[in-house]
């Protein structure tokens, strides 16, 4: 977390105006730059030096100690919440030194003040990727990640964030918008994804709870072939719908809205004998199925693929 960050570029510039207004005070480039000095002091701690300083004036040696006491904790306290701001600012300055624009639109004022009072007290590496990375997509598009995405997550686990990126590994999108796991052959288990991790995830609210939930593929009563396209990472599974096809449909279990917003912070490596399998309970005579690599997602969900391998 301690590569020097452009500060050049609109990306930057509204990155550092969303954390001065969260902040309440200018969060200067040299900061960005990662500069980790906590130099902002709390009211608390301005309330307390001006106490010690009427104890001196008093004489008071036994309250000035008193006070030196709380005052070095609370420097401390403040100095690991400076730190874990700019570590945070520092991940997100990061990737959004990488884009060339961001939406004008600016990031709700409510929400940044709630994502840094959260953000303030995580000190642990791995979720301060986590929450930079949801920092960044929240200025590169505001309203990505919404309120209770972020209390889901401030009151997750280390554990637990593990479990969601294990299982984040097999979630396929359909529409942009459904995000949901294929879950025939024993919930997973065959990919080492316990049923723990489901009930566990279900609990915390990152999947919905429902043992029978299924995607359903309407017959195809037209002339033409009708064209399904499910995301997984960077590749994209094709269902061909024949004309005259049936009904059919598969198991999955849905993600929930904060489930879907944390599942496209994680980067996946899609597991091809994940999509064998799913594919081999859709297939048949008037059913196909192919794969293949992504090569863009248009504005209007349309994907450009290359060329197409059929399962």
């Amino acid at each position: 977390m301690d590569s020097i960050i452009r500060i050049e570029g609109r990306p930057i510039e509204k990155l550092i105006d969303v954390v001065s207004n969260a902040i309440g005070t200018l969060y200067e480039p040299r900061q960005i730059v990662r500069n980790a000095k906590a130099e902002a002091k709390s009211e608390s701690i301005k309330a307390i030096e001006k106490a010690k300083t009427q104890a001196i004036i008093d004489g008071n040696i036994e309250k000035v100690q008193y006070l030196d006491r709380i005052n070095n904790r609370l420097v401390n306290k403040e100095t690991k919440r400076q730190k874990n701001i700019e570590d945070v600012v520092a991940v997100a300055g990061s990737i959004l030194q990488t884009e060339e624009k961001v939406s004008e639109e600016s990031v709700n004022q409510d929400w940044a003040t709630r994502f840094f009072d959260i953000v303030q007290d995580i000190s642990d590496d791995e979720m301060q990727l986590l929450w930079g990375r949801i920092l960044a997509g929240e200025v590169k598009q505001p309203k990505s990640y919404s309120l209770r995405t972020l209390e889901i997550l401030r009151n997750m686990t280390k554990e637990e964030a593990e479990i969601f990126q294990k299982v984040a590994q097999f979630v396929l999108v359909q529409d942009q918008d459904i995000a949901f796991l294929f879950t025939s052959f024993n919930d997973l288990k065959h990919f080492g994804i316990p049923y723990y991790y489901i009930a566990k995830l279900i609990e915390i609210g990152l999947i919905q709870s429902g043992d029978n939930v299924r995607q359903q593929f309407n017959a195809n009563n037209t002339s033409e072939i009708n064209k399904t396209c499910i995301i997984y990472g960077n590749m994209v599974v094709k269902i061909d719908q024949m004309p005259g096809a049936d009904l059919f449909s598969f198991p999955i279990r849905l993600l929930t809205t904060p489930g879907k917003e944390l599942a496209r912070l994680i980067p996946i490596s899609p597991n091809l004998d994940y999509v064998k399998k799913m594919a081999s309970t859709i297939k048949r005579d008037d059913v196909k199925v192919g794969y293949s690599k992504i090569i863009s997602i248009k504005e209007n969900g349309n994907i450009d693929y290359d060329e197409l391998i059929e399962l």
